[in-house]
């Protein structure tokens, strides 16, 4: 919440491309790809197209994804519109240094000395990731919500998951007691 309130205060649009980063785990790339085209509103559906695997995927929004979208559609925009431009109009090709010096301006990097402990954009998408496995979505549904191709760069989430394993035998156990129970009224 704090860098979100930091960005936007730098730059509603780049405050604008984070939100869609940190709550669909796009990276930057697909973002700037994004045309009208690709949102679908009654369905509440987002379009990532020509991704990094070079694949085609669906991200849901969310209701303050749909709310920042609804207020930058305006009247007379084509389909073919980028959503988010450069001060020329046209595509963007990189993050903003408005997000470093956010970063900077709040000290999130302050005692990082090894560059990949340091928060960047991409920190947004891992941020959607741990914040899926946090919630105990599967590592399967996280991996097909960021685009991963192999499971094995999902796996980085598994240490996330909610004592998962604990749950799993448990639920076994109750299972198996109340067999037990309605083996013993069978009985009777």
């Amino acid at each position: 919440d704090t860098l979100m309130d930091e960005l936007k205060v730098r730059s509603s649009q780049l405050h604008d491309i984070a939100l869609i980063s940190i709550h669909t785990g796009a990276r930057a790339g697909e973002i700037f790809n994004l045309v009208w085209a690709d949102i679908d509103f009654p369905h509440e559906i987002i379009t990532l197209r020509d991704t990094k695997n070079e694949d085609t995927r669906q991200a849901f929004m969310t209701p303050q994804i749909k709310k920042m979208l609804t207020a930058r559609h305006y009247q007379g925009i084509k389909n073919s519109d980028l959503i988010f431009k450069n001060r020329s109009g046209k595509k963007i090709r990189e993050v903003s240094n408005a997000f470093a010096r956010a970063i900077n301006n709040l000290g999130f990097n302050k005692d990082a000395m090894d560059a990949r402990d340091k928060i960047v954009f991409h920190s947004l998408r891992h941020t959607f990731g741990s914040w899926l496995a946090l919630q105990g979505t599967t590592l399967l549904t996280i991996k097909e919500l960021m685009g991963h191709r192999k499971i094995e760069m999902t796996l980085k989430y598994a240490h996330l998951l909610p004592d998962e394993k604990r749950k799993a035998v448990l639920k076994l156990g109750k299972r198996q007691e109340q067999k037990v129970v309605a083996l013993k009224k069978k009985r009777r």
